[in-house]
């Protein structure tokens, strides 16, 4: 328990201690900052306050908009009612549909028809700002359809239409409302005109007036002040009637209206919108009206953004004074913090006393910079006095070791030896010194930026000739690189780490022949090159296992996991080197990389 207390203790104290560890100049600006803040927190209490109360009656104001929207569309609707019992009730109307029904003179039908077709188109001019998109007249007994619109009614499917018939029939005379078709032909009403005959209640036509529901929402929302028109969900009872065209069926589907008035957001394609749920007045119809809330938003984030602004400005005008003051105090101590910082680098000669800034300056602040500064040239003339010159011998001696084994000197020793093989016949010593000598020059070339696959190839050719003389039949390696490649941007020693693991590991430890293949290809967008050998396996999950330190690397070259770390600092999270076994028997790593043509 006595440790756990002070393990807490520990852990109390390190916000204090880090403020103690600061500057005077940010502990007085932070000291600022926060006395605004607290002055700024009450005032953030107030908007969200107000922000509240002013975003709730803006959305009641919307949802009254849209509200207002569904009451016109269900006026539009309760007035076509009105207008089918008007036409059925017409007396001219009923005259000519008995003598479409009774009478056998073809003339006197023909008449009947003619008078029928000019008294229903013109009930439909007197209804267009209802949106009817057509008004028929159905006559049983001989199939006859007057039409206020001929050719509109032909393209209603006749199944469709046989539909609407047999419905209307069961509603004895009432209008009754099609609505399964609302998004491909429309809204239809339907109603049987009947008349009393030989006691019996006697069909003698079919009124069938047809609505275009999606003019209809778009007349009657058009008046929404929004850039973007407003969608519609209309249900009846869960069922689907209509949804506006730039609603999915999913969406339809899933956000159906609720049976009771409601109103929020909702969420469509990344999009959000603002919606209203009510019933149609007169009908048991649910609908939800929607509109894009960036509308809204626009309306509500003027007056936020205007906030925050005011809010930024007061709080630089804070920081800045505060900075300014604290300037004044702090930055005598800056100095000397950064006199004791050069001077602990060995980068400052310091001046000589009467030089100093802190001239003139009696406070504490000029007392430590006075002390410091003589401090200071006392011990540099001791490090010149008895450091300098052993220093100076030593970084000569190292210079010249530096001298004796730079690259040149490397090169010109291995061509001595070259030749002398070649001279006493040793090909073997000769071809490893002349692999060698031309495997440095490319590897020490400090050049990168037009490497290119073409150089990776060559060393890793200089390391096989010198791997073949060690192993000698034992290493079959071939190479199989698309020609178009050669002079893709490529970056260094990347290949050729591959190769040396799978000599180390198929190799070093096993007495059978290995086989080693490089293969460069082309995939699409992507340069993939895989390096395949026989006689070892890779670990599952070994680039992590690595990455995790749970696996111990073997060797002092370039790792693996260096390697996929420099491909995908180059290229991006999307490439780099992929370790995997193929059919049990072949070790495989991958390497992809985007095509730089």
């Amino acid at each position: 328990m006595n440790v756990m207390g002070k393990g807490l203790d520990r852990i109390l104290k390190r916000p204090a201690f880090f403020f103690r560890s600061q500057s005077l100049k940010v502990k007085m600006i932070v000291l600022a900052v926060l006395i605004s803040l607290l002055f700024l927190a009450g005032y953030f209490i107030g908007y969200k306050i107000i922000a509240s109360s002013y975003n709730n009656m803006l959305y009641q104001s919307i949802a009254g908009s849209l509200k207002y929207s569904a009451n016109d569309i269900s006026q539009k609707l309760s007035s076509v009612e009105s207008l089918s019992s008007s036409i059925n009730s017409n007396k001219e109307v009923r005259k000519n549909l008995i003598i479409l029904e009774d009478d056998e003179n073809e003339i006197r039908r023909k008449n009947a028809k003619n008078s029928l077709t000019y008294l229903i188109t013109d009930f439909h001019h007197g209804i267009r700002s209802s949106n009817v998109r057509n008004i028929s007249i159905y006559t049983p007994k001989r199939g006859d359809i007057v039409s206020s619109h001929p050719g509109r009614g032909e393209q209603i499917p006749p199944a469709v239409y046989e539909r609407i018939l047999r419905i209307s029939e069961q509603g004895d005379g009432y209008p009754v409302w099609i609505t399964d078709y609302g998004n491909e032909y429309g809204l239809f009403i339907a109603r049987d005109c009947r008349r009393v005959n030989n006691h019996n209640y006697e069909r003698i036509g079919t009124l069938i007036i047809q609505i275009d529901l999606n003019k209809l929402v778009n007349v009657s929302t058009h008046s929404l002040l929004f850039s973007e028109p407003a969608r519609f969900v209309i249900s009846d009872r869960n069922r689907l009637i209509y949804k506006s065209q730039e609603l999915s069926d999913d969406f339809a589907l899933a956000t159906l209206p609720s049976t009771r008035p409601n109103y929020g957001l909702v969420r469509m394609n990344r999009d959000d919108f603002f919606y209203i749920d009510g019933e149609f007045e007169n009908f048991s119809w649910q609908y939800k009206c929607l509109i894009p809330y960036e509308s809204i938003a626009k309306s509500i984030g003027f007056s936020r953004v205007l906030y925050f602004f005011v809010v930024l400005v007061a709080l630089a005008t804070a920081f800045f004074f505060a900075n300014l003051i604290s300037n004044s105090i702090s930055v005598q101590f800056r100095i000397l913090v950064e006199k004791m910082e050069s001077f602990g680098t060995g980068d400052s000669v310091y001046m000589p006393i009467q030089e100093s800034e802190s001239n003139g300056r009696f406070d504490e602040i000029g007392q430590l910079q006075y002390h410091f500064e003589r401090m200071a040239i006392r011990i540099q003339q001791l490090i010149r006095e008895n450091f300098l010159n052993e220093i100076l011998s030593k970084d000569a001696k190292l210079k010249a070791l530096e001298n004796q084994i730079n690259p040149h000197f490397l090169y010109n020793t291995l061509e001595s030896v070259n030749w002398r093989a070649k001279a006493i016949q040793a090909t073997e010593i000769s071809a490893i010194a002349e692999s060698l000598g031309a495997l440095l020059r490319i590897t020490l070339r400090k050049i990168e930026t037009n490497f290119i696959l073409k150089d990776e190839l060559d060393i890793v050719r200089y390391y096989i000739t010198i791997q073949r003389i060690r192993f000698e039949e034992r290493l079959i390696y071939r190479e199989m690189v698309d020609p178009a490649l050669l002079n893709v941007r490529f970056p260094k020693l990347t290949i050729q780490p591959l190769i040396e693991n799978s000599i180390a590991y198929a190799m070093e430890q096993n007495v059978e022949a290995c086989l080693i293949e490089l293969t460069a290809y082309r995939d699409g967008d992507e340069v993939v090159i895989e390096v395949e050998n026989t006689g070892s396996q890779f670990a599952d999950g070994l680039l992590q296992k690595l990455a995790d330190q749970t696996v111990v690397p073997k060797g002092f070259g370039i790792g693996l996991l260096n390697i996929e770390k420099r491909l995908k600092l180059m290229y991006g999270p999307s490439y780099g080197l992929t370790l995997f076994n193929r059919d049990g028997d072949h070790a495989v790593a991958k390497i992809h990389i985007p095509f730089q043509g």
